[in-house]
């Protein structure tokens, strides 16, 4: 019996998906056994959804092993939004000057210069992530803890006038949400 026409899922994320002549396109088993994850019944929708429907990328948001890829990079402890930290970073610079966004249309999350965070949902902090991410990434934590990084889409603009967009990614689910952060005078 060939391995690759009858899969298990642990051929599927750690070989399959990193062989080029075999991923995305060249090649469809004929049938996957979810057995070596734990979160089976959501690889067994992107699986399926992968092969049967065509959606492409899917299945890249899985590790090889366990969970998420994103979450290795939701593992650190934030730095806080500190006068130190903002003249080390122009991203939590320019989040505290403006102060506050849309986070997928809904208003107002506003961002303390203290690290708090106040959002519809309840309050939370946030700050810059650790090392050289920290020019792109920031940190929200809220809602039960649930952590988020927000990474930059572009470049911050220079006028301290004009909104920017950031991209959040849920650590526990890999969701993805646009946020943008808007100018003081837009509240």
């Amino acid at each position: 019996m060939n391995y690759l026409c009858f899969l298990n899922t642990k051929v599927l994320f750690k070989y399959v998906r990193e062989t080029p002549e075999l991923y995305p396109d060249a090649y469809t088993p004929i049938g996957a056994h979810v057995n070596y994850h734990p979160e089976k019944p959501q690889r067994m929708v992107d699986i399926f959804k992968h092969y049967q429907q065509g959606q492409r990328g899917v299945l890249e948001r899985w590790n090889g092993g366990e969970g998420l890829k994103i979450s290795n990079d939701c593992k650190f402890d934030g730095v806080r939004p500190s006068s130190v930290s903002r003249a080390k970073s122009a991203l939590l610079a320019a989040v505290v000057q403006y102060g506050h966004a849309e986070w997928g249309g809904v208003r107002w999350l506003r961002f303390g210069d203290d690290g708090k965070l106040n959002t519809p949902w309840g309050e939370g902090t946030w700050g810059g992530a650790p090392g050289s991410r920290g020019e792109t990434t920031i940190y929200c934590d809220f809602f039960g803890k649930t952590r988020h990084l927000l990474r930059l889409n572009g470049t911050l603009p220079l006028d301290g006038q004009t909104p920017f967009v950031l991209t959040s990614t849920r650590c526990t689910d890999g969701d993805t949400v646009k946020v943008r952060v808007l100018p003081p005078d837009s509240s």
